[in-house]
């Protein structure tokens, strides 16, 4: 579904909190659904439009690699009319005096994405509950599939890529268990009843490797000079270097599948020898690192295309080209 050209809060007729203050389903009157979220940037922002050229390669990658619907961050004119929202739909449940609070409203990025239907996360099994249980053997089997073993090593191309570390920790960090944020683990269900692992949200806000306007020296001095912050060797590092060895690749990839077939076989409450037969081996590696590699070829082919001139298209961020030569792709 192709995102409106300007989001208009006439066109809405529900509103749907899913996060508090933060993440809002929004039913429009045409019969779509859009979500729109806020995105904390710790920083004021002055020209939301620039804000949306630094981000938008990066959501095409997720689009494109990462089976991620459209998205966008909005602009000033948009973001200025979510205050329509709040007065159409004043429900205090919505929070909306937390989202539009004008004090944060100013550092915050507002993102309007397509809606995906079926989504379930790794949160979504924890804990006692109805279903739980079946959920998690569900979503093992579908980590078990071919098709999505490939898929999880796409995601974490464009994580490293994109310096996203909100999913996964993508470093060399030897961490036994490199999920960061079990709600950013998707899967999909399907009109089948399986389940499809997508990368949805794939940038980190409050890294400056997301923000391609930005060369890789300029972010890694930001990094180091954080305030506050203990900020670690790996942190000054751009993740997407990983894609230059097939090595780093490869560790990563064991790490990650590790982590999240783990979690889904102590959720699914797996007998001793029943963990034994979906235990991940090397045949699954492969496959992962064959995805991640696939992963790394799409967005090169990307990121060379983003860069040709093309007449009437703004010229590619420089931040994209000093990542390229990183990787010597330019």
């Amino acid at each position: 579904m192709a995102l409106p050209m300007i989001f208009d809060p006439s066109g809405v007729s529900d509103v749907k909190l899913l996060k508090f203050g933060k993440v809002y389903l929004l039913s429009m009157a045409d019969g779509s659904n859009l979500v729109i979220k806020a995105e904390s940037q710790g920083f004021q922002i002055t020209d939301r439009l620039a804000e949306r050229k630094k981000m938008d390669f990066g959501f095409q990658v997720a689009q494109k690699v990462a089976s991620a619907g459209s998205a966008r961050v909005m602009d000033q004119l948009e973001v200025k009319k979510l205050a329509k929202l709040q007065a159409a739909f004043p429900d205090p449940e919505l929070g909306w005096d937390v989202s539009l609070d004008p004090r944060y409203n100013s550092q915050t990025s507002w993102l309007l994405m397509e809606a995906a239907s079926g989504l379930k996360n790794l949160e979504d099994v924890m804990g006692k509950g109805d279903g739980k249980q079946t959920l998690s053997f569900f979503m093992l089997f579908a980590l078990h599939n071919k098709d999505n073993l490939g898929a999880l090593g796409k995601i974490l191309a464009m994580d490293c890529f994109l310096g996203n570390s909100d999913r996964f920790i993508v470093d060399d960090s030897t961490v036994q268990d490199p999920i960061k944020n079990l709600g950013n683990v998707f899967f999909q269900k399907q009109t089948d009843k399986s389940f499809k692992i997508i990368g949805i949200d794939p940038m980190d806000p409050n890294s400056g490797w997301a923000k391609l306007d930005q060369d890789i020296l300029t972010v890694t001095q930001s990094v180091s000079q954080q305030a506050g912050r203990q900020v670690s060797d790996e942190m000054k590092k751009w993740p997407g270097l990983i894609l230059k060895s097939d090595k780093r690749m490869r560790d990563l990839c064991k790490r990650c599948l590790r982590a999240v077939n783990g979690h889904l076989i102590d959720y699914a409450k797996l007998s001793e020898k029943e963990k034994k037969t979906w235990d991940v081996r090397g045949k699954h590696f492969d496959l992962v690192e064959k995805g991640m590699k696939k992963g790394r070829d799409d967005i090169k082919l990307l990121a060379r295309t983003r860069i040709k001139p093309k007449g009437g298209r703004a010229a590619a961020p420089s931040g994209l080209l000093s990542r390229m030569q990183a990787l010597g792709w330019a």
